[in-house]
């Protein structure tokens, strides 16, 4: 007991400087948190895809005629870190007959509106904690190619990826029309005055 009283000024500043410690590493750990950027993606069937998938049993349709179809799968990316983050590319992996490729989301750009790949439009700013959708739209075809995960490249080059969540929805690709038979013969009856 006699040396607690002799050294009390020596405890005292030993407490403290171990709570002041605890303190500084805990506002350490929080800004390196805070500080760490983070993206979380995965991707869905679109809405609509159904429907536009159904536009291809209507070829006299003027608006369906065009070389896209979709938006057919949706790619949502997810700012999970403290910071704003600029998203530089976003799409999704698919695995076809010749192997797997990327196909990429294609947002309206620039003063008429055209779909262009974000890479191309400068890319997008994503707010901390916040999320965006982008849509997928296809090469006019009658096969639906597999969707095996989606990715997201930010503004570093480093590329997060995700999966692709099935939601129990099963697309159907209508059957291809048959162009009717051009034949060189006349039609209807002709007559020789």
């Amino acid at each position: 007991m006699e040396w607690v009283q002799e050294n009390w000024l020596a405890i005292y500043g030993a407490i403290v400087g171990t709570i002041a410690l605890a303190l500084n590493f805990g506002r350490f750990w929080l800004m390196l948190q805070r500080g760490r950027r983070t993206l979380k993606v995965e991707s869905t069937v679109s809405e609509q895809a159904q429907r536009h998938l159904d536009q291809l049993a209507k070829p006299e349709d003027p608006f369906a005629r065009g070389s896209l179809l979709g938006p057919i799968f949706d790619v949502t990316v997810i700012n999970c870190s403290h910071v704003s983050m600029h998203i530089h590319d976003v799409g999704v992996e698919v695995d076809e007959a010749e192997g797997k490729r990327a196909v990429q989301a294609l947002v309206r750009s620039g003063s008429h509106g055209f779909l262009s790949p974000l890479a191309k439009s400068g890319g997008d700013d994503l707010p901390a904690g916040s999320r965006r959708s982008y849509p997928i739209w296809l090469k006019r075809s009658y096969t639906l190619p597999k969707v095996i995960g989606c990715y997201v490249i930010d503004q570093t080059g480093k590329r997060y990826k995700g999966k692709f969540k099935s939601v129990g929805e099963e697309l159907v690709v209508p059957d291809k029309p048959e162009e009717p038979k051009k034949s060189m013969q006349p039609t209807g009856n002709t007559s020789a005055d």
